[in-house]
């Protein structure tokens, strides 16, 4: 547009610009009938709409005749004008058109587009023209929009669409080091946007990772497919839709290398071929030349993707990124739905393949909800390990869901270990699991609905009935279940069971036995979670002395008994002590397991933890981010995200981030509600840890109801005398002090008492809480009882902290009445 027009011209323009877009897609009476609706009576404006309108009709020919009379350049300098755009700079180039990152100029509104020009002599106008009819029809958030069009001033069309600014997929993949769960989510993006293309009759034909970006839009990744240069309208009688050569053969369907029909069925086949290399870091079919792939795309059936990322990648082949972490995992993470999956994505007949983008999706969705997928056959087997995925932890609160995936985990790997002589028993265990489970599936009818206590407790006494002659079976379900009464703060019940577990392993094996020592780390971890550190230690040092003599020092199994030594230390008050221990188990768990592993995660949020007590907040908070972000990808919601959550947020609160430490506890309190239900000790945890952020906002009176209500669940699952209930104890009555109401003095007394009880009273965090108490018998008004108190309490720090510690010589003060700035409570005793 001329810079010299007037306004009134301009506006005029644009409205001639706007009505000829919107008539490019209408056919006879209907483009008639808008341009005579939209024209309003003004004669001029729509013969000027009809002059271009028919001008685009015939201009086919007219620039097929003129690319071949004007000679190159072909290139728009920085600061051309094409339209009412200001080139900025060339951005890439295709078969048709050359590609442009260019801004509005004619000053009606500001944006930043890619501009497309048809090349000269190389461009096929008809296809060229088709494509900006094609995106004319699409306006999805996953599809780069269509803007408007025009003539640029050497004569050639041109569109302006959506600048994408983003990567490859499988490049923003590999750059980022995405695990299989983020991938998964890309990919499903993916197909959400070509199904809405083929829901408006449009098969792309040419989907690859280059016309597949992803962006980084406000922290979010969002895909955004490009160049539908060559798709194909199901409804344009004008084009055929065979005989079109793939641009590129290594994502092309078997029927558009042959030249065969191209339907939607094609889409499919290319969006199996990107899962394909988005799983697995190669793609499904390789070869020298293009005459090479090309055959092998017609009659080689790719290796399963578990294979493929066993393997070593074909000679001359690119190099990508498969998802982190070792081989032999990853390739355990593929075997099955996944494999199954993609290769029914890739079958040669497109009448095999998914009916669609959509369906496509939902068999992904199902895999990672634990439903059976329609590209596996309903075997027993495979219908109980369906059962078992679907309820999982967090369907609803639901405890039955963690017993079921328990449970089926360790069939799986009985089932894995027996020989082929033994198959029969593994279907029979397996038929029993279906069986148990069948009472519970809310698909059957009549089922019961799910409860955590039934579900547990029916099912020990099927395991007890109905396996009476699989000890083996037996033991390990019994261990799987009683860390789910764990979970669910059972204590008494799962101690029961993981010794029955542990007794039936000493039976079976003898005492140097990896399931022994396995046993061995349950009931330790129990312990520790009931507040008994030293029946604890013992029970970690005896699980790390069986796997040292069973199977080495080096595996999963010990670096789980090693890393339950270190947190010991921390509970034990020495924190640097510990991070050698944990450490250690980190090394062992990243070469043995892979840097993707959840047990990794929980090693780096270990170390977090210790960094975090011993005063390091600061080396803290990126660990603990590593964990979220681990865990986020690899398991979703779930109890081990929410405590890496919890664990960041006390970390920011010592940082002074008290908005960012609200929202990770908020968020963490959330997942453990709906997971655990409102009165379990994590759910408590998360309250009180919520509740001190408000307080060192000042909002008193918002943070007493969260502590109240921590300390009733803490004392409903761990009894009066643990050192949760004695922290909450403080913490409530401290609420109240500052709210003036003295009579929070007595709760301050009963958390000092049972920290002692709990944990001995020269223990750091009892005398802690003892100079707490000190400072809150000054905030209520009784110097004489502070100070008194104090000179109890100073020579047992100088016993234990030294007569230089500083916190030896405040009490000196607080004993000599003189005044000192009150001692600022850790989050990490909330």
């Amino acid at each position: 547009m001329d810079p010299a027009l007037t306004d009134t011209d301009r506006a005029r323009w644009l409205r001639v610009e706007a009505l000829f877009d919107r008539a490019l897609g209408l056919d006879g009476d209907a483009r008639a009938a808008l341009l005579d609706r939209e024209a309003g009576g003004d004669a001029a404006l729509r013969a000027e709409v009809a002059s271009l309108l028919a001008a685009h009709d015939g201009a086919g020919a007219f620039f097929e005749r003129a690319v071949r009379r004007i000679a190159p350049p072909d290139v728009f300098a920085p600061g051309a004008r094409v339209g009412p755009y200001r080139v900025e700079a060339r951005i890439g180039e295709g078969g048709m058109g050359v590609v442009y990152r260019a801004a509005r100029a004619d000053g009606a509104f500001e944006r930043t587009v890619a501009l497309k020009v048809l090349r000269f002599g190389g461009g096929d106008v008809r296809r060229f023209l088709a494509e900006r009819q094609t995106l004319a029809r699409l306006d999805h958030p996953g599809i780069a929009r269509l803007y408007g069009g025009g003539l640029a001033p050497d004569g050639r069309p041109f569109f302006a669409m959506e600048l994408a600014a983003g990567e490859p997929i499988t490049d923003y993949a590999a750059r980022r080091g995405l695990g299989v769960e983020a991938r998964l989510d890309l990919f499903a993006d993916v197909c959400a946007a070509v199904q809405y293309a083929h829901s408006r009759l449009v098969v792309h034909r040419d989907l690859k990772p280059s016309n597949v970006l992803v962006c980084d839009g406000g922290g979010a990744a969002c895909v955004k497919l490009l160049d539908f240069g060559i798709a194909k309208a199901l409804d344009d009688p004008d084009v055929t839709v065979a005989g079109s050569a793939p641009r590129t053969p290594t994502y092309a369907a078997p029927e558009q290398v042959a030249g065969g029909a191209v339907t939607t069925a094609t889409d499919v086949y290319a969006l199996g071929a990107l899962l394909y290399e988005l799983l697995t870091g190669r793609r499904p079919h390789a070869g020298a030349t293009r005459a090479d792939v090309e055959r092998a795309v017609l009659s080689d059936a790719p290796p399963r993707p578990s294979v493929a990322v066993r393997a070593a990648p074909p000679e001359g082949a690119p190099a990508r990124a498969a998802p982190p972490g070792a081989p032999e995992r990853l390739a355990r993470r593929l075997a099955g739905d996944l494999d199954q999956i993609v290769l029914k994505a890739l079958r040669k007949e497109p009448e095999r393949r998914y009916d669609g983008a959509a369906a496509l999706a939902a068999d992904v969705a199902r895999h990672r909800s634990g439903l059976p997928v329609e590209a596996r056959p309903a075997t027993v087997r495979y219908r109980a390990g369906s059962f078992v995925r679907r309820h999982r932890l967090g369907v609803g609160g639901a405890a039955a869901g963690v017993l079921v995936l328990a449970a089926g985990l360790a069939l799986a790997v009985w089932q894995g270990r027996v020989a082929t002589a033994e198959r029969d028993r593994a279907e029979r265990a397996a038929a029993f699991m279906v069986g148990l489970l069948g009472e519970f599936d809310p698909n059957q009818a009549g089922a019961e609905r799910l409860d955590a206590g039934d579900v547990l407790d029916r099912a020990v006494r099927r395991v007890e009935a109905d396996l009476d002659g699989e000890p083996a079976v037996q033991a390990r379900l019994y261990d799987h279940v009683g860390q789910i009464y764990q979970t669910y703060a059972r204590y008494d019940d799962a101690g029961r069971l993981l010794r029955r577990a542990l007794d039936a392993r000493r039976a079976l094996y003898g005492r140097a036995h990896r399931e022994v020592a396995e046993s061995l780390n349950h009931l330790a971890w129990l312990a520790f979670a009931q507040g008994d550190y030293g029946a604890a230690d013992s029970l970690y040092a005896a699980a790390l002395d069986v796997e040292t003599a069973a199977e080495g020092r080096r595996t999963p199994t010990a670096a789980e008994a090693i890393e339950g030594r270190g947190l010991l230390r921390r509970a034990a008050g020495d924190p640097d002590g510990g991070v050698p221990f944990v450490r250690e188990a980190l090394a062992i768990r990243e070469a043995t397991l892979g840097a993707e592993a959840p047990e990794v995660y929980a090693s780096v949020s270990a170390l977090a933890t210790l960094h975090h007590v011993a005063g390091r907040p600061a080396q803290a908070a990126p660990l603990f981010r590593r964990a979220i972000e681990g865990r986020r990808r690899a398991l979703g919601a779930h109890i081990l995200t929410a405590q890496s959550l919890s664990d960041y947020g006390a970390a920011l609160a010592d940082l002074g981030d008290v908005g960012g430490a609200a929202a990770a506890h908020r968020e963490a309190l959330a997942v453990r509600r709906g997971l655990l239900g409102r009165s379990h000790p994590h759910v408590a945890q998360s309250l009180s840890h919520l509740g001190w952020a408000l307080q060192t906002q000042g909002r008193y009176a918002d943070a007493e109801p969260l502590y109240r209500e921590a300390l009733a669940g803490r004392r409903a699952h761990l009894g009066p005398d643990h050192a949760s209930v004695g922290n909450s104890l403080l913490l409530l009555g401290e609420i109240r002090l500052l709210q003036g109401d003295a009579g929070g003095l007595d709760e301050v007394a009963d958390g000092v008492a049972t920290l002692a009880r709990a944990l001995g009273p020269d223990h750091p965090t009892a005398l802690a809480a003892e100079r707490r108490w000190i400072t809150n018998l000054d905030r209520a008004g009784r110097g004489g009882a502070a100070r008194a108190r104090a000179a109890r309490l100073l020579p047992r720090l100088r016993r234990v902290l030294g007569p230089d510690h500083e916190k030896t010589r405040e009490c000196e003060r607080r004993a000599a009445d003189v005044e000192a700035a009150p001692p600022a409570p850790s989050s990490d005793s909330v």
